[in-house]
């Protein structure tokens, strides 16, 4: 059984959002 595809926008919205906190927290050299 697959998830409604809002569960799976959601989910993947969190990720990147927690993926370009890293790279933005970090300085770029």
């Amino acid at each position: 059984m697959r998830p409604p595809s809002g569960v799976c926008v959601c989910v993947r919205a969190r990720a990147c959002v927690l993926v370009l906190h890293k790279v933005l927290s970090q300085p770029i050299n």
